[in-house]
């Protein structure tokens, strides 16, 4: 079997899952797609482990590799690999393979997708992450009795934050503890319609102790006290489209899957963050700018050309004429 053999059929996974992801989210957010992955890679508990052998096949034209497995030995993956972001390292010593090894694995089988995402716990009989309960790489706890604001860092990029301060949650309606989570997404993959001037998505999500959801897809969160958000963009999102970073706008989806804008927020451009205080949260925040006409240094009439000249005629070395 062949590499290009194998990214054809990959890139044709690729384009079901797409479209099958797009269906979804048309629907609106009851299941959370992030980053990627499926809500259910981050917290497992649900899903059917089982124990799979094949080939790895690694997809780098992404920013980062994607890892799918080949276990039928049909040129045709068979699972995507649910590793969790790039930088995570197990205390096992286990590592992600290489393109075209052997490797077993054991996981969670999260199968509404196309192909199945098997949430890897064990590769070659190393631990990778535990089978229940949030992942060792993304969130934290915020305690109901907490003395100090707590501060959630996004996975991927530690100047994104969110933090609670002390009292955040007093009343009679919040459980002991939550597990909130602050993620960068691609706006492709969020609900409600995005378009080209959208660079950045993040999301937040919360869970209780048992496991369960508060707050996503049931509408806005109150809390008792202001949260602080901090946003962060880097050049290059902008500079890859030719966005103009003087108009950026931070919005977030209301309930009626409609994005809104925010008003009452500091943007440093020069430190690329954009803060905002606020008790009230939603699942779904977007940057976007208004301009994407940046870096056009030239008018029309600047490019047409100033004179008009006939020059004498040059023959080539093979015919003395023109």
């Amino acid at each position: 079997m062949t590499k290009q053999l194998r990214l054809g059929n990959l890139h044709k996974a690729l384009a079901t899952l797409l479209l099958l992801c797009s269906l979804v989210w048309a629907q609106g957010p009851g299941h959370n797609y992030h980053n990627g992955r499926h809500h259910n890679e981050d917290w497992p508990d649900s899903l059917t482990t089982i124990s799979v052998t094949g080939v790895a096949i690694i997809d780098t034209l992404m920013a980062h590799p994607r890892y799918f497995l080949e276990s039928n030995f049909d040129d045709s993956v068979d699972y995507q690999l649910g590793f969790g972001p790039w930088w995570y390292e197990p205390a096992s010593g286990a590592t992600l393979p290489e393109d075209g090894d052997s490797v077993s694995i054991i996981g969670g089988l999260n199968d509404d997708m196309t192909p199945g995402l098997l949430v890897v716990f064990e590769i070659n009989g190393l631990v990778w992450r535990d089978s229940t309960g949030a992942p060792p790489w993304s969130g934290g706890w915020v305690h109901h009795d907490a003395n100090d604001t707590s501060w959630i860092n996004c996975p991927t990029d530690s100047m994104d934050h969110l933090g609670f301060p002390p009292q955040s949650m007093m009343g009679m309606m919040w459980p002991d503890s939550l597990y909130c989570q602050f993620e960068e997404m691609d706006p492709d993959s969020m609900p409600g319609m995005t378009d080209s001037t959208m660079f950045e998505g993040y999301l937040c999500n919360f869970n209780t102790e048992m496991g369960g959801q508060m707050g996503n897809g049931m509408g806005m969160m109150n809390f008792d006290r202001s949260l602080h958000f901090q946003f962060h963009y880097i050049d290059s999102m902008l500079n890859q489209q030719r966005l103009d970073e003087n108009s950026i706008q931070l919005l977030y989806l209301d309930d009626n899957f409609i994005w809104q804008p925010i008003s009452d927020y500091d943007i440093d451009t020069d430190a690329n963050l954009i803060t905002v205080n606020s008790e009230t949260v939603a699942e779904y925040y977007v940057l976007k700018v208004n301009s994407s006409t940046v870096g056009i240094d030239q008018s029309p009439a600047q490019l047409l050309p100033q004179t008009v000249e006939i020059e004498t005629a040059f023959p080539n070395a093979f015919n003395p004429t023109a």
